[in-house]
């Protein structure tokens, strides 16, 4: 499915959750007629960069939520909320488990079984990420531990965690094409070691899930 079909897609069940375009346009603060035109039955608009951005900031979506794969978990799911007494995060690994953290499709029992502590300010996203492989290296190693957290959005220059259409994980230097585009503008994924691949947004349907924060270095 291309971006713009995801998006149409993503966007009806918004506005099935509202109740109708009356209510979609109300919380994302368009006129009903702006509604019609990208929401409706057979929308005579497509949905921009800013208006995605604008429509997930108003649904309280993760940056680039609109952009995630089709088979990702429903948006009709309850967030965890986790404990003001709980100083862990899951570590995660799979695309599937971090999607159905990152959008509350997980148990009330996921929130304090996590392996990794963490002090320092996060959101109810955060998650551990423990590197693989050495795409990245020599800055970060195998067995090397980052914090991620969905709701900082990518600068220029961050390092993040994707999943690509085909499920796999990737974590890389961001490199956007429009500076101006917002969360939803084109990007590359760059790795630090030049053995490895780059990859493009737009052709290997990629979707950013969150920015790291911190970064501890695994010295055995």
């Amino acid at each position: 499915m291309d971006r713009s079909k995801n998006r149409l897609k993503k966007v009806h069940q918004l506005v099935e959750a509202a109740g109708g375009q009356a209510r979609f346009a109300e919380i994302v603060g368009i006129s009903p007629s702006q509604a019609w035109q990208i929401a409706g039955s057979t929308p005579v608009r497509g949905i921009g960069s800013k208006m995605a951005a604008r429509i997930e900031q108003a649904f309280d979506k993760p940056a680039g939520w609109l952009d995630w794969p089709a088979d990702a978990p429903p948006m009709t799911l309850t967030p965890v909320n986790h404990s003001p007494q709980c100083n862990a995060i899951p570590i995660l690994t799979h695309a599937a488990e971090i999607a159905e953290f990152v959008t509350g499709a997980v148990n009330a029992q996921h929130e304090c079984s996590a392996t990794m502590a963490i002090d320092g300010p996060a959101s109810e996203l955060a998650f551990g990420f423990e590197i693989q492989d050495l795409s990245m290296a020599p800055q970060f190693q195998p067995g090397d531990r980052i914090i991620i957290d969905p709701r900082v959005a990518p600068v220029p220059g961050s390092h993040v965690v994707a999943i690509l259409r085909n499920s796999i994980v990737l974590f890389a230097k961001y490199r956007p094409h429009d500076l101006e585009g917002g969360a939803t503008a084109p990007f590359d994924l760059v790795p630090l070691n030049e053995d490895f691949p780059s990859f493009h947004s737009d052709r290997h349907d990629t979707v950013v899930i969150g920015t790291a924060i911190e970064h501890r270095r695994n010295l055995r």
